[in-house]
């Protein structure tokens, strides 16, 4: 009886130890971003109650579908692109690359 006994706390605190390890060995500065995420995560949620009691946005404009229909009277202004004064410096550094690659 007293084997098995001693057998099972010795397995037991073999197969804890490393928890106890783990615990020790993580930095303050891990410690603090843990605390800080659950600060975090504890300030999300007190505002989501909140905000289910006394609302203040009554819109959701996160609900948003890939091809959003324009509303009338407006128009969509394409992406005119990269400007010419970034093309031109940009033309110009790939010449001087090209320079330098060719003296060698």
């Amino acid at each position: 009886m007293h084997t098995r006994l001693l057998a099972g706390l010795i397995a037991s605190g073999m197969l804890l130890a490393p928890l106890g390890f783990a615990v020790e060995r993580m930095s303050p500065a891990m410690r603090r971003a843990i605390e800080f995420e659950r600060h975090k995560a504890w300030a999300d949620a007190r505002q989501a109650r909140i905000e289910a009691r006394h609302p203040t946005v009554f819109y959701n404009y996160a609900e948003r579908q890939a091809q959003e229909e324009v509303p009338p009277g407006r128009t969509i202004v394409p992406d005119p692109g990269e400007p010419l004064w970034q093309q031109h410096e940009r033309n110009q550094r790939v010449r001087k690359q090209e320079r330098q690659v060719e003296r060698r």
